[in-house]
């Protein structure tokens, strides 16, 4: 590699070699991979897994009542989308819906966080923490049970962007199986 030490070389040759779609490619085998997209948002990874894979079957599952609006209006023969959460139970949860939508979560925002630039701008004006922790209850399957339902024996790609639980989750799933 040339220029070593000049970044926007360094950062295209490491981009040639290794980027998402690449390693996707490598991982996913098959020419019709099930994907499940939870926390899926708005659908831009569903999207974007649907323009790498030439027949990808994708499970979106929204919980929140505005972005599903918006994640169902686009059409895609791909895409089937879902306005629950999965989670580690079946039935209603407590879901935090935030004037930032992708920060929604089953956990409240942190007001004393200076993680965000945007919380932190809205400090200075206190009527914009009532757009923040609302409240509300959303329906929940696991993802067992979501199979179960509709006959699927094998989830080929996996993303979950859950606004933090995705450790709860990954921690539970991963002590109520054996693997070998």
């Amino acid at each position: 590699m040339k220029n070593v030490g000049e970044a926007s070389a360094r950062n295209q040759e490491f981009n040639n070699h290794f980027n998402r779609e690449k390693i996707l490619l490598k991982i996913v085998t098959g020419s019709s991979p099930i994907i499940f997209d939870v926390g899926a948002h708005h659908g831009q990874s569903a999207e974007f897994f649907s323009e790498i894979f030439n027949s990808p079957t994708i499970y979106s599952f929204e919980p929140d009542p505005e972005s599903f609006q918006i994640l169902k209006s686009k059409k895609n023969k791909n895409i089937q989308v879902h306005n629950i959460a999965l989670s580690d139970i079946n039935g209603e949860l407590d879901f935090y819906r935030n004037k930032i939508s992708h920060t929604n979560s089953f956990y409240r925002v942190n007001y004393k966080s200076t993680d965000s630039i945007a919380l932190a701008k809205s400090k200075k004006k206190s009527k914009a923490f009532e757009l923040f922790n609302l409240k509300t209850k959303v329906n929940s399957l696991t993802i067992d049970n979501f199979c179960e339902i509709n006959k699927i024996s094998q989830i080929d790609l996996l993303k979950i962007d859950v606004q933090g639980a995705e450790w709860s989750y990954i921690y539970l799933k991963v002590h109520q199986h054996s693997y070998s």
